[in-house]
């Protein structure tokens, strides 16, 4: 059974009613009510009114480089309806709004712009000459079958092959020889391979931990990582493989919990609780932990007895090796 009753929607119509009201009416959507309304032959009334454009004054408008926005504005239309005049007046078809300063099609003289192109003038004067923007300067450059300049702000400096393999031999890295020839690194490389060196071994990062820790004989973990440049984190894996092998020593400090001992007291004061040390010199590492165990006690009050008692439970703690060498400084 139909919703819409052909003489009730005849009725409406003649009321005055729009289709979006007539479908409200019957409870179904507009394009039924659209389809009533042509095959009955009737015209319902438009909610939205088209508005009367005036050929002549859209014309003028559109001549005087008005925005269609404005101009749908102007005569209280949607800028689809400008669109259709500007194509039935066959009027030009050019951007006419003004965006970032500067007109989308500009009118270019190629001989003029041929001339300027080959007198050295930068791309962006030319834009400046014409109005338009530096992109349509591109644009013109490959129409007009122009050769392409070679940008080239800052020449390179001529560099020494003699020295540079000299250099490189002595072992100077890829970011001393740059600054000495004022180049880049990229360079420094390109160099190197035209010149058939031998490629240099990537030191690679156990190596290079081995080194600082030989070095300084202790380090501590983020100072180790602020000298390899690395997060702390990243770390972790390197050292575990060096610790397993014997390579380097591992020394954690606990940090101290709700139950402060003299040891878990000294050591927080000293700044060394919840830090962790790698050593490979012993005997340094022990005199250094010593020096900062008595340099941070409480109070010089029965001196003998808290040294004691330090001893005691730095047995629990350190290693047998390494309790044994700090003994000798307590």
């Amino acid at each position: 059974m139909n919703k819409v009753n052909p003489e009730e929607f005849r009725q409406l119509v003649l009321e005055g009613k729009s289709l979006s009201e007539i479908a409200r009416y019957f409870n179904v959507c507009l394009h039924t009510a659209r389809y009533w309304e042509r095959k009955l032959g009737l015209k319902a009334k438009r909610k939205f009114p088209m508005q009367k454009v005036d050929p002549d004054k859209l014309r003028e408008l559109y001549l005087k480089d008005m925005r269609i926005r404005e101009i749908a504005q102007y005569f209280g239309c949607s800028k689809r309806t400008i669109y259709r005049w500007i194509e039935r007046l066959d009027l030009p078809k050019k951007r006419i709004g003004i965006a970032r300063g500067f007109k989308w099609q500009i009118k270019v003289d190629p001989e003029k712009f041929k001339e300027l192109y080959l007198q050295g003038m930068k791309h962006k004067d030319i834009a400046e000459y014409f109005g338009c923007h530096p992109k349509q300067v591109c644009y013109w450059i490959k129409k007009l079958n122009l050769p392409k300049r070679r940008i080239c702000k800052k020449r390179c400096p001529k560099i020494d092959r003699a020295k540079f393999k000299e250099l490189y031999l002595r072992g100077y890295s890829y970011e001393q020889l740059a600054k000495i020839f004022n180049s880049t690194v990229d360079t420094m490389r390109v160099l190197r391979y035209r010149l058939g060196l031998p490629k240099r071994k990537r030191r690679g990062i156990k190596s290079a931990i081995i080194e600082i820790v030989e070095k300084h004989g202790f380090i501590s973990r983020e100072d180790l990582a602020k000298e390899l440049n690395y997060r702390t984190d990243s770390l972790g894996l390197p050292i575990l493989n060096l610790i397993l092998s014997g390579r380097i020593h591992r020394m954690k400090f606990q940090s101290c919990g709700r139950r402060k001992n003299l040891l878990s007291r000294t050591l927080q004061r000293a700044g060394l609780s919840g830090r962790t040390f790698y050593y490979l010199d012993e005997d340094k590492f022990a005199q250094f932990i010593a020096e900062q165990l008595i340099m941070n006690l409480d109070d010089y009050r029965d001196f003998h007895q808290k040294i004691r008692a330090l001893k005691l439970a730095l047995r629990n703690t350190l290693p047998m090796n390494l309790y044994n060498a700090v003994q000798k400084y307590l």
